[in-house]
């Protein structure tokens, strides 16, 4: 399994030059230990074909504002509890913040072991389908007779992973990170289809948006 330096390194070697967002803090983000951390410096460190505009960077303020709200069940309830929505919007982010701190092989060993049999459908929900593609091969790599049912036995053969299967993963872990979806976009437009779900959502551009979710 990468340690957050290592994702951190994989991540950076994979950016065409000249297309990684500038932001500070990036020699704290390769000896940074925290998942939040990472996660939510990755999330800013977007790859883009043109350059990124405010209200790319709004969305994705927005967006980690909800996971931390009781709007989202992400880490409050039981992710087979949830309704479908809830359960993509859980899926992605536990995804996102695995993957990138860690690779796939944090993704299975971790808790977010439990959306991995509906992370794939929640991509191609979110139309995101070249990332569908990718999570469906680490599936298919990790355990190529099939992903178990549970949890807890996915997480346990996650812990003993051969040599070979944590070579196929660490290469798609760098598919991962060039991004082929922008999830941001899609997971944000997915959001504001479902406002019984999540509430309303403030436009990107609003002042509004860098504030509490819960004020909304």
């Amino acid at each position: 399994m990468r340690t957050p330096k290592e994702s951190a390194f994989a991540f950076l070697s994979v950016i065409p030059e000249g297309n990684l967002l500038s932001f500070s803090g990036l020699s704290d983000l390769l000896y940074c230990s925290s998942t939040t951390f990472v996660f939510s410096m990755f999330r800013q460190a977007r790859i883009y074909n043109d350059t990124v505009t405010s209200e790319d960077m709004d969305k994705n303020e927005i967006l980690i504002s909800l996971s931390e709200s009781e709007k989202t069940k992400f880490g409050k309830e039981d992710f087979d509890t949830q309704s479908t929505a809830q359960k993509v919007f859980s899926s992605i982010w536990a995804l996102e913040s695995q993957v990138y701190n860690g690779g796939f092989s944090q993704y299975f060993q971790n808790l977010s072991s439990e959306t991995a049999g509906f992370v794939v459908e929640a991509l191609e929900r979110l139309g995101a389908s070249n990332t569908a593609d990718i999570c469906r091969r680490a599936i298919a790599a990790a355990f190529p007779e099939g992903l178990p049912s549970d949890p807890e036995v996915i997480s346990s053969a996650a812990s003993d992973f051969s040599i070979e299967i944590q070579d196929s993963l660490d290469l798609l872990d760098n598919e991962f990170f060039k991004q082929p979806n922008d999830l941001t976009q899609l997971l944000f437009a997915f959001v504001s289809e479902h406002p019984a779900e999540f509430g309303k959502l403030p436009k990107p551009d609003d002042e509004q948006s860098r504030a509490p979710m819960s004020r909304f």
